[in-house]
């Protein structure tokens, strides 16, 4: 009875002396991975360590999409990346918002093309159940200034801006090691590597014909991030993929429960079953509505952070 006593006493002491596992945040992937992309991603490939996306930074109720304070309070509970979206008012503003008419998320109405930034400044920003809020679209330079050291940005050029246009603006933030681009051509994404040689490209790659295309006009694929359907890729097409050295981008979109308040979900375990088996197909980006559960979905598995925390700690 004695030994037990003091395997127990023992074992309580060992169990408590043990470190706690590490946290990583938005801040430690954008301070650690800043200028150290090509390393950052290749260890994302070689060791199946998925990252989620914020899509358009990841709105809620209160919190619209494309904001400021979204990307704040999502960066603020979960380790992401920030994908937001940039067009070009009519005086030639750079600025943060999704479409190309001002209705839907904004107090505004009409063309953002006819609009000038005098006055989109001063719209409200509305969430997705359009509910008016009191934050206001913001610039891209303000944008980029903001992410220093709190995100790694993924900016999707909404056509027909001209990406050169976005790359000058990058430059001149000097943010060039902390972003990377969504092109929606290859034409769009030779503009941006003639720029910024070093640059990463997000690009549709959907199937065989279309990495054939990609290989033909001789980008360096190390420096392509594949764009996937809404739909679960085939994992043998993404290991293809990798094969090339290209990081492979996976949307959950299509996902019901990201279309659904938390309370009209069946059940969370359900959540995380279908989280980890769409970054188990052999995802390094998850693209995700509701990234903040993405990133704790995945983060059920005791080893996701660890290795999460590995990549950065060997940049």
């Amino acid at each position: 009875m004695k030994k037990i006593f003091c395997f127990i006493i023992l074992t309580f002491i060992s169990a408590c002396s043990q470190e706690p596992a590490q946290t990583v945040t938005s801040e430690d992937i954008a301070k650690n991975a800043d200028g150290a992309l090509p390393a950052f991603f290749q260890c994302l490939r070689d060791n199946d360590v998925t990252l989620v996306s914020a899509h358009r930074g990841g709105p809620i109720e209160g919190y619209p999409e494309n904001a400021i304070e979204t990307f704040e309070r999502t960066t603020e509970n979960a380790s992401v990346i920030v994908e937001l979206d940039v067009v070009k008012s009519k005086d030639d503003q750079l600025f943060i918002l999704h479409d190309n008419r001002l209705d839907r998320t904004t107090t505004l109405s009409g063309a953002v093309k006819d609009t000038n930034w005098t006055d989109i400044k001063e719209a409200n920003l509305k969430d997705n159940d359009g509910n008016i809020t009191n934050f206001h679209p913001p610039t891209f330079t303000k944008t980029l200034k903001w992410a220093k050291g709190k995100a790694l940005l993924q900016i999707d050029m909404k056509p027909p801006l001209n990406v050169n246009d976005v790359v000058e603006a990058v430059i001149k933030s000097k943010a060039e090691g902390r972003v990377f681009y969504i092109a929606y051509s290859i034409e769009d994404a030779q503009k941006i590597l003639e720029k910024l040689p070093n640059a990463f490209v997000s690009i549709g790659l959907a199937n065989q014909a279309e990495l054939e295309r990609l290989l033909y006009s001789g980008i360096d694929t190390h420096q392509i991030h594949s764009l996937t359907p809404n739909v679960e890729q085939n994992k043998q097409f993404l290991k293809t993929l990798n094969s090339y050295g290209i990081t492979t981008v996976g949307l959950t979109f299509d996902l019901a429960f990201e279309n659904t308040s938390f309370a009209e979900r069946v059940n969370w375990q359900e959540v995380v079953k279908q989280y980890q088996a769409r970054a188990e197909s052999g995802i390094e980006i998850l693209a995700s509505n509701k990234p903040v559960d993405a990133f704790k979905a995945l983060s059920e598995d005791p080893e996701y952070r660890k290795a999460l925390l590995s990549c950065l700690n060997n940049l």
